[in-house]
């Protein structure tokens, strides 16, 4: 069985919970901004390459980028359990968050590595955690608004990427190292960090797949295969020479109505874990419907399998269930079909261990009754 928390799942968060992540993100990157701009403010020797008057009049916006995205954060909080504003919280968040990653892409030049690479694995990582639907809409307009600027640039009534000087614009990023390292300090936390994110998303997910097929295969009350899965196994057996086991629990419907359903359960429950913990590796077991369970046994020397089958039968037996200081025992029959020199289908065996097992029950219940094809 797997487990774990579907709440502690990233995928699984609120909306509003993750708009709390992606501002904590954005956050880290705008720290990254007012530190670089402290940092060239501070060694003049790198002004030949940016515009420091340019850094000089944005610094005041990127502390308050910072001061709005900690805002916001605190106001999510405050909304959390109020659904009627979170749809409206979310997609000001969303569109705000757009907006900042645009400027800062238009800052750095909307064709540069850094803002092509942060841009994917944002809208990436946004695809994964919100509606696709609702993505789209910021991606396809963050799309016609980068065409826009494109357009002014080439026009030449906008400069491209403004930070930087003419010569720091023209400079080869080779020959002139603070260029290159001014796009990787940008380039490489932010990849880095949407890496590890996404990879955990992925992760999360192939989980959350992998415990989707595992209740898909798994009977919600026994905790053992169910019937379309016990079909499904058993097309992964390449040998036609076992046997089936059919076991039915001997007047079922009378625990029910004289114990109760919840009573019934248990002792279905109960029976299963008690057969379960004796199946023989390769062997399958899986709830057929109702009281009755179904066995493969890869065996097919007849006594070997009655043998298997009365250890089956001697457990359950030596079960029991107190109802009102009272100790309840259960019975059940068996039909078993033991393959022999015809490689039958699963379905004719099936068949003649049901009519195996409608012998015991006419015979007395508590019974095994053997086919051999």
């Amino acid at each position: 069985m797997y487990h774990y928390n579907q709440k502690n799942m990233i995928m699984n968060w609120s909306d509003l919970k993750k708009c709390c992540f992606i501002l904590c993100l954005a956050s880290f990157e705008n720290s990254l901004w007012i530190m670089w701009r402290i940092f060239v403010e501070n060694n003049p020797n790198y002004w030949i390459y940016i515009d420091i008057d340019f850094i000089r009049s944005f610094l005041f916006l990127d502390f308050t980028y910072l001061i709005i995205f900690l805002i916001l954060i605190l106001v999510c909080c405050f909304y959390r359990k109020n659904k009627l504003k979170q749809n409206t919280l979310k997609n000001f968040i969303l569109l705000f968050i757009t907006i900042y990653f645009l400027s800062d892409g238009y800052f750095l030049g909307i064709f540069s590595p850094v803002t092509i690479g942060v841009y994917v694995c944002f809208s990436g990582i946004s695809l994964i955690l919100f509606e696709r639907k609702e993505i789209y809409f910021f991606i396809l307009s963050s799309i016609l608004f980068f065409i826009f600027l494109f357009l002014l640039i080439y026009n030449k009534i906008l400069p491209y990427a403004p930070i930087f000087t003419t010569y720091g614009k023209e400079a080869n990023l080779i020959d002139h190292p603070f260029v290159l390292a001014t796009m990787a300090y940008f380039f490489l936390p932010m990849v880095l960090i949407c890496f590890v994110v996404g990879n955990n998303l992925i992760s999360q997910w192939y989980l959350r797949e992998r415990k989707f097929k595992y209740l898909s295969e798994i009977d919600y009350l026994t905790k053992v295969f169910n019937r379309r899965a016990f079909f499904e196994k058993t097309k992964e057996i390449d040998e036609l020479n076992y046997s089936i086991i059919l076991m039915d629990l001997d007047n079922f419907k009378s625990i029910n109505d004289i114990y109760g359903h919840s009573f019934g359960d248990q002792v279905l429950q109960t029976t299963a874990d008690c057969i379960s913990k004796i199946i023989r590796r390769g062997d399958l077991f899986a709830r057929y419907g109702g009281e009755e369970f179904i066995i493969l046994v890869r065996e097919n020397n007849c006594n070997d399998v009655l043998s298997i089958v009365q250890r089956y039968q001697d457990r359950v037996r030596k079960l029991h269930f107190i109802y009102n200081n009272k100790k309840i025992f259960i019975t059940a029959s068996f039909g078993v079909c033991v393959s022999g020199e015809k490689d039958n289908s699963l379905e004719r065996k099936i068949i003649s261990a049901d009519k195996a097992l409608y012998r015991a029950k006419q015979n007395g219940r508590d019974r095994i009754e053997v086919d051999v094809e």
